[in-house]
């Protein structure tokens, strides 16, 4: 499987975080933006490795709110595999 890791956008110095939650909320991005889990949404097989399964409750989310590169002002790229 291809990942961000592989890509240059990961060398990218805009790039905040990277998060591949594959069992954890942990930044890959060498930021260290861990997310928290709120409500305990829980890891799931994906298409490819883990995602998190956000289905089981409309209250659960996982945020860090610390962190003032991650509050949105102006224009934001983002990118995700959601189905």
């Amino acid at each position: 499987m291809a990942q961000l890791k592989q890509t240059s956008l990961f060398q990218d110095a805009n790039l905040q975080s990277y998060w591949r939650l594959e069992n954890d909320y942990t930044d890959e991005g060498g930021n260290g933006y861990t997310l928290t889990p709120t409500n305990s949404p829980v890891f799931a097989t994906g298409q490819y490795g883990q995602g998190v399964d956000f289905e089981r409750g409309s209250s659960q989310y996982a945020t860090n709110t610390t962190v003032p590169n991650l509050r949105i002002a102006g224009n934001q790229s983002y990118v995700g595999w959601i189905k």
